[in-house]
């Protein structure tokens, strides 16, 4: 039950982001930066510097795109997805 409540309360956090509540997105933001932090430095590994310009692309990519995202209870898997992305574009660089 606590965990259907808790998908139900991010469900409105991303509902409430996508129509320009800032408290909402701030709340997103707190509750996912430790973990994304953690998966960007893991996946940059020795260019573990470059992980803070990391983590502002991918979520500014995520604030201009939540407006787009059309489930969202998808949206860990998304935010993930765009960091993964920014890694890549990190290496090709």
């Amino acid at each position: 039950m606590e965990n259907n409540i808790e998908q139900a309360y991010e469900l409105t956090l991303v509902l409430g982001s996508q129509i320009g509540d800032e408290g909402a997105f701030e709340e997103l933001f707190r509750r996912y930066s430790p973990r994304l932090r953690f998966y960007v430095a893991k996946m940059l590994g020795e260019r573990h510097s470059q992980t803070d310009d990391v983590l502002q692309e991918t979520w500014t990519s995520a604030f201009r795109g939540l407006p787009r995202l059309n489930d969202g209870a998808a949206f860990r898997g998304w935010l993930f997805s765009i960091a993964r992305a920014r890694v890549c574009r990190e290496f090709r660089r």
